[in-house]
This record gives C-alpha cells, sequence and structure tokens, in this order.
C-alpha cells in the first residue's frame, strides 16, 4: 500500500494467523539463548487475527481508506487457522509478548514510512 501497490489477500480473508511483534521474538530468543538449553518453543501473541484484519489495520495506519484488498483463491494446502500455546515459554523463559498487534503495526508502518523517506531523498 505504501507504493501504491493493491494488496492481496488468498481466500476470503478470515484465515487466522498469530501475530507476534518483532521485538519481542528478539527477546524471546535472548531468553531461549540464556535459559532455553536446547529447547524447542512456541513464540506467538496467543490471540490470532484474520488477514481482513490486518489489512484493515495497516490500511488506517496508513490513512488509505479507500484502498481495497484483490481477493484470490486461497492457496493449496494452507491451513485456515493457527494459534500456537506459549506456556512452555513462559513458563521455563519467563517471556510473553508485551507489544499488541495494534501497537507492532504501528512501530512497524512508522519503520516502512521512514525507510521510503529516506529512499526517496536519496533518489533526488
Amino acid at each position: 500500500m505504501l507504493a501504491g501497490i493493491q494488496p492481496v489477500i488468498y481466500g476470503d480473508g478470515t484465515k487466522l494467523r498469530d501475530y507476534v511483534y518483532i521485538g519481542d521474538v528478539v527477546e524471546a530468543n535472548v531468553a531461549a539463548l540464556e535459559k532455553g538449553a536446547g529447547e524447542i518453543f512456541n513464540i506467538a501473541s496467543e490471540y490470532p487475527t484474520n488477514d481482513l484484519q490486518v489489512f484493515l489495520t495497516v490500511r488506517d495506519l496508513l490513512g488509505k481508506k479507500n484502498v481495497e484488498p484483490r481477493f484470490v483463491p486461497r492457496r493449496p494446502g494452507e491451513i485456515q487457522q493457527i494459534r500456537l500455546d506459549i506456556s512452555k515459554a513462559r513458563r521455563l523463559l519467563g517471556w510473553t509478548p508485551r507489544v499488541a498487534l495494534a501497537e507492532g503495526a504501528r512501530r512497524t508502518v512508522g519503520f516502512f514510512q521512514q525507510a521510503a523517506e529516506v529512499v526517496a531523498k536519496a533518489a533526488h
């Protein structure tokens, strides 16, 4: 959307994913290095969000109310719902996500807006 390209949603927008902010993932990885002892952990928010909600959140943050997604057929074999249990990470690492989806989206959109401004200035 930032580049003026129409976003694509595979399926009807109801597919659920358990998104987690990258800063929280970094903290989980650092905790795993310190306390993980070769264990495997699920790192997630525990709050599934559908594709359409992610699109609407980003669209609102960009102020592009007139942009609509292009819906295309669901990809073969794609799982409809993913929600991860982070209780092991909570228990062994003392980790829980701290950044909610809306705040993580705000930070991510801000990062890409700044990056686009830098590229635009460098081009001139």
